[in-house]
């Protein structure tokens, strides 16, 4: 006679229920409460139910993938999820950088260079044309918005802006943007008591040259459409040189 076979506990769920099959992690439950084998394997699974083989990854590696879920989801992603997509476990997440918000601020920073603030901070170059500056900063942002757009919305909206440690404190903790129109302010208030400028307000049109700058990058973002970049900035400083040549 056949040795009768022990109730299987999914199926019995199964069957008192009238569902199908439960959850992968439902199911892990059940099978690791019948086999005590089953605690020795150590499995992760997607969120979708498929098993995924357990990788070692880099820290980059994970900054790289936390910065593609927190522009797609938002800044309140879980970190289940950033820890799924990555291939490693949460705890491997906060062992490595401490709190989520941490995490956020080293991924949306990965790839982001502000050497262009700093050059403003440091004032005119005297030895090239304020427009031949003007074009080439014109230039720079234009490729920073449409690269960087989606990072410098999630830092804005996690109020998570990277600091710059080596400045005062004043400046340190100030936002990216708000120090980087500062900056152009002072660099346009700098040329105008060199001669290199006509007389306007620096504010305003410190506000009006950066977003023009971002302007291509919102377009792209808001309807999908591409423009010509080279047109589009030299029209663009063309424009503005008309309200600030002295």
């Amino acid at each position: 006679m056949a040795k009768a076979q022990a109730p299987n506990l999914i199926d019995g769920i199964t069957e008192k229920h009238g569902f199908g099959r439960p959850p992968i992690f439902w199911e892990t439950f059940c099978l690791m409460k019948q086999s005590k084998a089953v605690r020795k394997i150590v499995t992760e699974h997607s969120l979708t139910g498929a098993s995924v083989r357990p990788r070692l990854h880099s820290t980059d590696d994970i900054l790289v993938v936390a910065k593609k879920c927190i522009l797609l989801h938002g800044p309140h992603v879980p970190t289940a999820l950033i820890a799924h997509q990555a291939g490693v476990s949460q705890a491997t997440l906060f062992k490595r950088f401490g709190t989520k918000d941490n995490l956020i601020k080293h991924a949306l920073k990965n790839d982001m260079v502000f050497g262009w603030v700093e050059q403003l901070e440091a004032g005119p170059n005297t030895g090239e044309s304020i427009r031949a500056q003007l074009t080439g900063l014109a230039d720079t942002l234009i490729t920073f918005y449409l690269e960087h757009l989606h990072s410098v919305l999630a830092w804005r909206a996690a109020n998570q802006w990277p600091k710059a440690m080596d400045k005062p404190q004043d400046v340190a903790n100030l936002p990216i943007p708000t120090r980087a129109r500062k900056a152009l302010a002072s660099w346009l208030l700098e040329a105008q008591k060199q001669g290199r400028l006509g007389r306007f307000d620096a504010e305003s049109m410190a506000i009006f040259y950066i977003a023009g700058c971002q302007a291509p990058a919102f377009r792209a973002y808001m309807s999908g459409e591409t423009i010509d970049l080279d047109q589009y900035s030299d029209t663009f400083v063309r424009s503005f040189w008309l309200g600030v040549a002295p």
